[in-house]
């Protein structure tokens, strides 16, 4: 009779240990699946970022040509003609703005530094102006750029036109502010760059 006692607790504990054992590796596997979970967002995210690095970046290069009167393709974008830029918007030294304002158009602002309260309410007009609206120009508007796949927007850019004079000369200096978003709108990237060629 007393061997029967203890084989009938060794099974209760038996089964007790089983199910402590269950329970560890159910939390485990929980915990397993969480950390994966979060390591596959965060690669996503990274992704999505880089998109809109990238998209930001092209819209950079696709300003430097509308600067140049460049199709994506490399060919002269001749102003005035259909896709380009329009004629009264070059030179970039008046780009169609009234001497002694400052002004957007098209994409391309003038900060005249000699009037009172000089750029866009007293800031840089990439500060002034929304960039996901007008005025910036939608990528590839004057250029001829195929649209960027994968992402929620096709990314905008802003031109400022600076002018420095010095030895009976001036030359022109124009602050790109390129803004990009990924495959989720949330994902957004600004870059600037001034470009002086």
């Amino acid at each position: 009779m007393i061997g029967m006692n203890i084989r009938h607790r060794q099974l209760g504990v038996t089964l007790v240990l089983g199910l402590i054992f269950l329970v560890a590796l159910t939390l485990l596997g929980v915990i397993a699946m969480k950390s994966a979970m979060l390591q596959e967002r965060m690669a996503g995210g990274t992704r999505d970022r880089s998109l809109a690095f990238q998209a930001a970046e092209a819209a950079l290069r696709d300003a430097k040509r509308d600067i140049l009167s460049l199709k994506a393709d490399g060919t002269p974008c001749v102003p005035g003609t259909v896709g380009c830029r329009p004629a009264t918007d070059r030179p970039w030294q008046t780009a169609g703005m009234t001497p002694f304002t400052s002004a957007c158009t098209n994409g391309q602002c003038y900060d005249n530094p000699f009037v009172a309260g000089y750029g866009f309410g007293g800031q840089p007009a990439w500060v002034a102006f929304p960039l996901d609206a007008a005025p910036g120009v939608i990528y590839g508007t004057f250029t001829f750029a195929a649209p960027i796949a994968g992402i929620a927007a096709q990314p905008r850019y802003l031109i400022e036109i600076f002018a420095r004079t010095g030895n009976s000369n001036t030359r022109y200096f124009y602050r790109i502010t390129a803004r990009a978003v990924g495959a989720n709108p949330n994902t957004v990237v600004q870059l600037q760059e001034v470009f002086a060629p």
